[in-house]
């Protein structure tokens, strides 16, 4: 079987459209009689609509947002820590904290570029009070975290 690489699917509709209807009027002139060509042509057709329908999975494949990735790296920091979070002040505790911070401090200033960059920000708000604690009371490079979280609402990169 061959691999067919396609970039834009469009055109290669329109060819593979061509080809089906070549052979289909070559199936009603010649019949039988040139069944091994129909057969080849027919091999070729289906690849080049796998070749299309793999275009379009990749196409169809979507980057999480820079907010997906700093949410997901938040709740993976923040579990690594929770189990130490009563522990005494080792420099492994301070290190999974300082962590957590930093990811927090991620999620805090990922501009939002959809409206559910934004959703995903407010649900996890509510719904982890270290975060809204954060925003509350936490100051970030000079200025309050709730600004920053602001700006990245309204799209904008952290001042």
């Amino acid at each position: 079987m061959t691999r067919y690489h396609i970039d834009d699917p469009g055109p290669s509709v329109r060819n593979l459209k061509d080809m089906i209807d070549v052979i289909c009027d070559y199936q009603f002139e010649h019949g039988e009689a040139k069944a091994q060509i129909i057969d080849s042509l027919l091999w070729v057709a289906r690849d080049l609509a796998d070749g299309i329908v793999a275009s379009l999975d990749r196409s169809d494949a979507v980057e999480p947002s820079a907010v997906e990735v700093a949410i997901a790296a938040y709740h993976a920091a923040e579990a690594a820590w929770r189990p130490h979070e009563l522990s005494d002040e080792t420099p492994r505790t301070k290190a999974l904290f300082a962590a957590k911070e930093a990811a927090d401090n991620a999620v805090m200033i990922a501009p939002c570029r959809s409206l559910e960059d934004v959703r995903a920000k407010a649900r996890l708000c509510f719904s982890d009070e270290n975060v809204m604690d954060s925003l509350q009371k936490r100051t970030w490079a000079n200025e309050r975290v709730l600004t920053q979280f602001l700006c990245s609402i309204l799209g904008e990169d952290a001042r």
